[in-house]
């Protein structure tokens, strides 16, 4: 757990009002929907969406920025409805930000 989800669990709905107050991006985000932490993770590649360029193998670990691009924007993976983070079965990540995590790391 980073600091971020555990600032947010004591003190979410005053990060999205200043968010929202200030530009920043927890704007969009409804406390009182569920959503899914997490935006410190690393994961293995399942599968990839049509029109992928399949940069990394599946079954291979990755970790990426946690940004997701949207149609107008971004969303942070973890602090999104949109965009599930790492406390998650599943992710979405964006194939252009994934990095391969070597072999020798553990």
């Amino acid at each position: 757990m980073c600091a971020s989800e555990q600032h947010f669990l004591h003190a979410g709905q005053n990060v999205i009002d200043l968010s929202r107050k200030f530009g920043g991006p927890y704007a969009a985000l409804d406390f009182a929907m569920p959503f899914v932490p997490g935006h410190e993770y690393v994961g293995e590649v399942l599968d990839y969406g049509p029109g992928s360029q399949r940069t990394v193998k599946p079954g291979r670990r990755v970790t990426s920025i946690p940004v997701m691009r949207t149609d107008g924007g971004h969303s942070v993976i973890g602090f999104s409805h949109d965009c599930p983070g790492g406390w998650g079965e599943l992710m979405l990540l964006d194939e252009n930000v994934i990095m391969e995590i070597p072999d020798d790391l553990e």
